[in-house]
């Protein structure tokens, strides 16, 4: 993954190619627009994901993640033109010219200098994903930290060898799922967010100077939010304790790897959390946090007037 400055997004490589992306997406919005004046001839289908493909690939190659996994829902959508019935057809095409007007709204916006807010596509990303029968996009898919950014000052501490530090991960790991347990038993949520922030913050300091100290300082960050009353303990959270336990398992067993959606969706609760700790905070400024997950209300409205007004849109949602 590609550093960014830690001041904002590098347009160095974008500018390079956002010609070609600009003309990808307006030769798709112009298939749509003839495809919903002609809803009985489909063929038009693969020229249009052709123009698509190409800027999900731009998009990639310059190390946009959420505009990249946007683009990818769009051609699911676009595919799905088909092969749908003619009342469904409309709503669809409907649907995408949205997705692509919030899509070059929001690379517009970069290249005009402003911060990377990649919340701005959720509403246009959630839209189209419904619009094709589906329910599992999420807020995730479109948040991409830079992983690979200046993480936080390790805390105090110095990484164990061998046997030893083999017994004291283990130690802490059943110190976590004591405190999982309780969780799942419906105990005292306090007591047991307290015993698992207590763990996980001493296996990120047994990690101290190892390259995936980052994702135990995420983790850490995730429980000192839940414990110290910054972010509520909801459905969204608790299927991550099992995948952190999973991820100390692993440790144990030899395997430095750590889950990189995992690590985003750490960092997301942990944007989420008011700074209730230090290491919260300094988490949001070493991943910029709070710029990444800002969601301005004009974006949506903006890029749905733009579809609204347009003829060739209102004539093919009449016939």
């Amino acid at each position: 993954m590609a550093a960014r400055p830690a001041t904002g997004f590098d347009l160095g490589p974008l500018t390079w190619v956002k010609t070609e992306i600009d003309h990808s997406l307006g030769q798709a919005r112009e298939s749509l627009d003839k495809l919903g004046l002609s809803t009985g001839e489909r063929a038009a289908v693969k020229y249009i994901l052709t123009h698509l493909h190409q800027a999900t690939g731009a998009l990639a190659m310059v190390g946009l993640g959420a505009a990249t996994r946007f683009n990818e829902e769009l051609e699911k959508l676009v595919a799905s033109l088909e092969t749908c019935d003619a009342m469904a057809l409309a709503e669809r095409i409907t649907a995408a010219k949205r997705a692509i007007a919030a899509l070059s709204a929001y690379l517009d916006g970069l290249i005009g200098g402003g911060p990377d807010r990649p919340m701005t596509l959720l509403p246009a990303y959630l839209e189209i994903n419904r619009a094709r029968g589906a329910t599992d996009a999420t807020e995730g898919d479109l948040f991409h930290p830079d992983l690979d950014a200046e993480p936080p000052a390790a805390p105090g501490g110095s990484p164990a060898d061998g046997a030893v530090r083999d017994k004291a991960l283990a130690l802490q790991r059943a110190q976590y799922q004591q405190g999982l347990l309780k969780t799942l038993r419906g105990g005292d949520p306090r007591e047991a967010l307290g015993q698992m922030q207590a763990a996980v913050a001493a296996i990120e300091s047994l990690e101290h100077g190892t390259a995936n100290r980052p994702f135990w300082t995420a983790a850490a960050g995730l429980f000192d939010a839940l414990a110290f009353d910054g972010l509520a303990l909801d459905a969204a959270v608790k299927p991550l304790f099992a995948k952190i336990d999973l991820q100390v398992r692993q440790l144990i067993e030899g395997s430095a790897k750590v889950s990189e959606r995992l690590f985003r969706d750490l960092l997301l609760h942990v944007g989420r959390s008011r700074p209730v700790s230090a290491r919260i905070s300094a988490l949001k400024a070493a991943y910029r946090l709070d710029e990444l997950l800002a969601r301005p209300a004009a974006g949506r409205a903006d890029a749905a007037d733009e579809v609204n007004a347009d003829p060739a849109m209102q004539q093919c949602e009449a016939t």
